[in-house]
């Protein structure tokens, strides 16, 4: 085997790591892409949800206020109707 023939082999076998090359990088965009755009949709549900549970605790104080209330009036009817 002549020198020649050994630096053909040498550069198919770069040629051929440098095809597999480009095939992995093109998945790892891919990739990149894909992970940022579940990433967009984690924050956007964060989002939603902190929204969801801002709204349940003003609801939640809405309804204390009212039962306080109810039993305020209640009391003072007691008082009243004696």
């Amino acid at each position: 085997m002549g020198n020649e023939e050994i630096i053909n082999k040498v550069m198919d076998k770069l040629t051929d790591i440098s095809e597999r090359l480009a095939v992995v990088e093109t998945l790892l965009k891919e990739r990149s892409t894909d992970t940022d755009a579940i990433n967009n949709t984690l924050k956007s549900f964060g989002n939603r949800l902190g929204e969801l549970e801002k709204h349940r605790n003003q609801v939640i104080g809405a309804k204390d206020v009212v039962t306080w209330l109810a039993m305020a009036a209640i009391a003072a009817w007691g008082v009243i109707s004696k």
